[in-house]
């Protein structure tokens, strides 16, 4: 579910890019129209940012069914009626820094997932059997009395018409030395089971200790590629800016200014994912550690 919130996310602000994008074609097939007019520019220019906004308008479809789509998921997920709107109130930003350290987040983990608690109440129950099956290989010793206090007395001869009291006391010792191997065979399967278990533990240790690992590395890596693509995103628009200016002085063609959109909708769109991926990464960690 976390991951079809954030695709929903991710595909709604993909779609508020591809809208930005579309409007500065339409603003500049607006100028180029109007330079045409005067004309300050053949006709094929005039086509050519035609066919861009054509091409971005269909990026625009693509990005709004894949909004309906990651909805229409969220909503399935979420037992919602078909149909049903679904407004993600989440903004795509970078996620805070994790504030412990890797064996700080091992341990938690430790303490947290539900899947090593039921493993350490296996290894807890495999000793009790083992010491349950050790006791069969030692001698049992029953010690039993009583107290009776009887008119007649049946513990009392000759009998007599009048109240009498009387007690015993006993010892009882059994060793059970030929069962046909059965104690040690269950003492032996006991053990078994209870090394398995402490294996399991230990493998699950191990396995989370590389899952919190690989979870940090895809955090720091979903870091490092949003700060380039924060960096890629500032050239580009600024790349963009001065296209705009050398194009409106006549300096610049219209296929420059193109080539500077397209670029720019790419910047954007990689950091849009960038950060997705980065969002994703913090979930598997949050799930990782038992949040």
């Amino acid at each position: 579910m976390t991951r079809a919130y954030w695709t929903l996310v991710t595909a709604v602000e993909s779609l508020r890019v591809v809208d930005e994008s579309v409007a500065r074609v339409d603003a500049h097939l607006r100028d180029v129209r109007n330079q045409f007019a005067a004309g300050l520019l053949p006709p094929n220019d005039v086509s050519s940012v035609e066919a861009q906004g054509s091409r971005q308008r269909m990026l625009q479809v693509q990005a709004r069914a894949a909004r309906d789509v990651a909805e229409a998921e969220l909503a399935r997920l979420v037992g919602a009626a078909p149909g049903t709107p679904i407004e993600a109130i989440a903004i795509l930003d970078v996620p805070p820094r994790v504030p412990a350290s890797m064996d700080e987040l091992i341990d938690l983990a430790r303490r947290q997932r539900p899947e090593r608690a039921s493993l350490v109440k296996r290894v807890a129950a495999a000793a009790e059997r083992n010491r349950a099956a050790a006791a069969g290989t030692k001698p049992t010793i029953g010690v039993g009395g009583g107290f009776d206090y009887a008119r007649p007395n049946a513990r009392i001869f000759p009998r007599e018409d009048a109240w009498r009291t009387s007690w015993d006391a006993g010892v009882n010792v059994s060793w059970s030395l030929l069962d046909g191997g059965r104690t040690r065979g269950e003492l032996a399967e006991a053990s078994a089971a209870g090394r398995a278990a402490e294996e399991r533990l230990a493998e699950f240790d191990s396995i989370v200790a590389v899952e919190i690992r690989q979870r940090m590395s895809e955090i720091d890596a979903s870091r490092a590629a949003i700060a380039a693509a924060n960096d890629a995103v500032r050239s580009a628009r600024e790349a963009r800016r001065v296209v705009g200016d050398r194009f409106a002085a006549g300096v610049a063609t219209s296929t420059d200014v193109l080539d500077a959109q397209v670029a720019l909708l790419q910047a954007e769109l990689d950091r849009t994912q960038a950060i997705a991926a980065a969002r994703l990464a913090d979930a598997r960690l949050a799930r990782a550690v038992g949040r």
